[in-house]
């Protein structure tokens, strides 16, 4: 059997390329006479967005200068941070070629089953409005499933839910979280099967094997993941934890913003994002995966919630028996659980589920 997965893999974004490479990954420890890979669509405003050279759209020609200057900075880390992420999807994966036989019809495809997630591909502002992850090139129901697809937003547009209907011609639905469970069920009709990110189906030690260390790292180090300068809050609390616990601060990011008294870190591969998560003292958080891996490996972490941004954070959350590690506007709660026996059981659980929904997908 030939087993196609098709999402945001060519983001260069180490929440969704860790995902991307988890679910072929797991599909074929699962079925090793399978034939496992990602289907090799890119999407246009993914692939614009993290090219090397990439000069923001402004307004005003004071701001397009700036942001000129800012993209010739920028080229040199976004280089070498690109060539990490083809490397470790070269490693890890097999790509199958995205042809427009595919697109017209499945008739000659010789894939027999499409499964479509994770990451948020049914979030169209995020994708520029593609609708190739609705699958409509593939017209058979059966050949058609979905994996923990995420929307990204708690309520839909006319429009958006006009080109959700395609949700319809799939034989098989599951969601990532339950507000998009709820969404595609009020679409389809059909409640989908809730199961966990990709990333949870490969264990821990799974994971260790694929690290490699960051160089020059200062040990038992606060580690910071954050996705823009504009999360001030936590930056600061950060700071404040460092300095009360004589800690030293280790911030990833992609900007090119300077912080004293910090190691800033803007290149590191995707090997080395897992190690950086494994070996901090404690984990400071505004994205999904950034929290997911803090849980898989069982770290002291707090994960800013900002529900702007939508729910995931909270119901990844509350599913492992982790809110107590929410962290709002920069404030922590004050007394922090980690009931990590019971996580562990959890993470299996889901695990399974994910799995019994799977051999159902492909073997139903």
């Amino acid at each position: 059997m030939k087993i196609a997965t098709l999402t945001f893999h060519n983001a260069v974004n180490y929440g969704a390329v860790l995902q991307a490479v988890a679910l072929p990954q797991a599909i074929q420890q699962r079925y090793p006479d399978a034939e496992v890979g990602i289907l090799d669509y890119r999407n246009e405003k993914i692939e614009k967005k993290f090219r090397p050279f990439y000069c923001k759209k402004t307004k005003g020609f004071s701001k397009k200068i700036k942001s000129l200057i800012h993209a010739v900075m920028a080229y040199s880390v976004r280089s070498q941070k690109k060539a990490h992420f083809v490397r470790f999807l070269k490693d890890n994966v097999t790509l199958f070629p995205y042809t427009t036989e595919n697109e017209k019809s499945d008739a000659k495809s010789t894939i027999d089953k499409y499964i479509v997630g994770s990451d948020q591909i049914w979030n169209f502002d995020l994708s520029g409005n593609d609708e190739t992850y609705l699958l409509k090139f593939v017209s058979e129901r059966k050949k058609k499933g979905t994996y923990a697809p995420s929307i990204g937003k708690t309520e839909l547009t006319a429009e958006e839910t006009a080109k959700l209907q395609a949700i319809k011609g799939f034989g098989y639905l599951s969601a990532r979280e339950e507000t998009a469970v709820r969404l595609i069920e009020a679409i389809d009709g059909r409640t989908p099967v809730l199961v966990p990110d990709p990333v949870f189906l490969l264990t821990a030690e799974d994971w260790r094997k694929k690290e490699e260390k960051y160089p020059s790292v200062p040990e038992d180090y606060v580690l910071v993941y954050k996705f823009s300068d504009n999360e001030k809050p936590l930056t600061e609390f950060a700071y404040r934890y460092a300095k009360e616990h004589h800690k030293p601060l280790v911030i990833v990011q992609s900007s090119l913003k300077n912080y004293k008294d910090a190691m800033i870190i803007r290149n590191a591969s995707p090997n080395q994002f897992l190690w950086l998560i494994d070996h901090a003292h404690l984990v400071v958080t505004n994205s999904f995966h950034g929290t997911a891996f803090s849980v898989l490996f069982e770290k002291n972490f707090y994960s800013e919630a900002n529900v702007s941004r939508g729910t995931r954070i909270t119901e990844i959350l509350h599913l492992y028996r982790l809110s107590s590690h929410i962290m709002l506007d920069g404030v922590p709660s004050k007394e922090v659980s980690a009931p990590w026996d019971e996580v562990r059981a959890d993470i299996e659980r889901y695990r399974q589920t994910a799995f019994d929904y799977l051999d159902n997908v492909l073997y139903g």
